[in-house]
């Protein structure tokens, strides 16, 4: 996904944004590389707007796999939300406070039981993290499918960020960004497609019960 072009943006970066928008999404991990390449000052800016792909690690600790991503990488490791640690191994590598460690671990065990029930596999992760204000969650699904009904390979990317922060009257407030990229390729290479679509929305929730991650988990559920 590329996100729209902004007046408050510098204009390179929006003319970088433009000319994202119209190349193939298919091959947007390599046109993003060469643009890098071409500006690498921009790098930054542009890892901010563009969703790519999602790619896959294998947990060290549990063996499971889990998602790879701007939301769990720091320098040049990713954590992961199943161990909680990064690989490769980082000392200092940034990790959500205690509370919210709770509710990654929750998450994560219950969108691996929608994901399953749902999808019919795939790859899931959760990834928790304080804000100034609050705390946000990424929820990120990858789905891999070949051979099946004359799909060669089929990938389905979804990406659900979710910002939550107090309301009115002890409410609390959730803005969801959602992203899904899909790709599809027929028999024979005869049809290649791709394509991504994004969505977002907010609602102002009160939490039920005396068990805080667990109210959340519901809200965010809704």
């Amino acid at each position: 996904k590329v996100k729209k072009m902004s007046d408050s943006i510098d204009p390179t970066v929006n003319a970088a944004i433009d000319l994202m928008q119209r190349l193939p999404p298919s091959n947007m991990q390599n046109n993003l590389g060469y643009l890098l390449q071409l500006v690498p000052a921009l790098a930054a800016d542009l890892l901010d707007v563009i969703d790519q792909p999602l790619e896959t690690g294998v947990c060290r600790q549990s063996g499971a796999e889990y998602v790879l991503c701007e939301f769990n990488r720091d320098q040049d490791s990713h954590r992961s939300p199943w161990s909680n640690e990064y690989d490769p191994p980082l000392e200092d590598g940034r990790v959500p406070s205690a509370e919210l460690r709770d509710l990654e671990v929750r998450a994560n065990d219950i969108f691996r039981s929608y994901r399953d029930q749902y999808y019919g596999g795939g790859v899931s992760s959760v990834y928790c993290f304080d804000t100034d204000d609050g705390f946000a969650a990424a929820v990120l699904i990858k789905k891999v499918s070949e051979g099946q009904r004359g799909v060669a390979r089929g990938v389905w990317d979804a990406i659900h960020v979710i910002d939550v922060k107090p309301g009115s009257n002890g409410r609390f407030v959730y803005k969801i960004v959602s992203t899904i990229i899909l790709s599809a390729v027929t028999d024979g290479n005869k049809i290649d497609l791709c394509g991504s679509v994004t969505r977002n929305g907010d609602q102002e929730l009160a939490l039920k019960g005396s068990d805080v991650n667990h109210a959340h988990m519901v809200n965010i559920g809704n």
